[in-house]
């Protein structure tokens, strides 16, 4: 495959944005780069590069990510369509399963390894790879489509009609700290092993 795409399943995102992602990856030449949709405003300020510039002014403390229902998101991007485009970011921001399209290339080069598991640092070591490879001199660069949102669904995810049915393992705050705890263990010694190899 030419490209992947982090998606987590509580994420909500346009019926528009895939055809804009293919759209967006045409105009795309460079052999290592990250296409992301756009966020609303997030926890710091370290976000805001990629965050919707109508979300930013309302500051962290509204915690708007918390409140924003999910179900108008088609609309709100319907209504800024013919904004929508895509933008060159100075520098990597992204979070893991957020819509995030990266290069099969860039995923080869950075390759993340096994030891940080499947939940955790593995967004964080490949966005410092990014870095690691910039500074090398690689030609890699991370796009946004301009007014194309996605979020997760905070608002609602105690409603779900299936939670009484279903046992998620995956959720729980230990199971979440474990990996944690596993990938912090092996991150530093692999964050050098990467910056040997690049």
């Amino acid at each position: 495959p030419k490209n992947f795409m982090y998606l987590d399943t509580d994420v909500y995102f346009s019926m528009f944005n895939l055809s804009y992602i293919f759209r967006a990856l045409e105009q795309i030449n460079n052999e290592y780069y990250i296409l992301n949709s756009q966020l609303l405003r997030l926890w710091d300020s370290s976000w805001n590069m990629i965050s919707n510039e109508r979300y930013i002014p309302m500051g962290y403390d509204s915690k708007i990510w918390l409140k924003y229902d999910p179900f108008k998101l088609d609309s709100e991007v319907f209504e800024y369509s013919s904004t929508i485009g895509i933008k060159e970011l100075n520098g990597f921001k992204f979070g893991g399963g957020w819509f995030n399209v990266f290069s099969a290339n860039l995923l080869k080069e950075i390759d993340i390894p096994d030891s940080l598991s499947s939940y955790g640092l593995d967004d964080t070591f490949v966005e410092e790879g990014c870095r690691m490879m910039k500074q090398k001199g690689y030609d890699i660069k991370q796009y946004i489509l301009d007014n194309m949102l996605v979020c997760e669904n905070r608002r609602y995810r105690d409603l779900n009609p299936y939670v009484n049915f279903i046992t998620d393992k995956t959720n729980s705050d230990a199971f979440k700290q474990a990996y944690r705890d596993n990938a912090n263990k092996h991150y530093p010694n692999e964050l050098q092993k990467l910056s040997e190899r690049l």
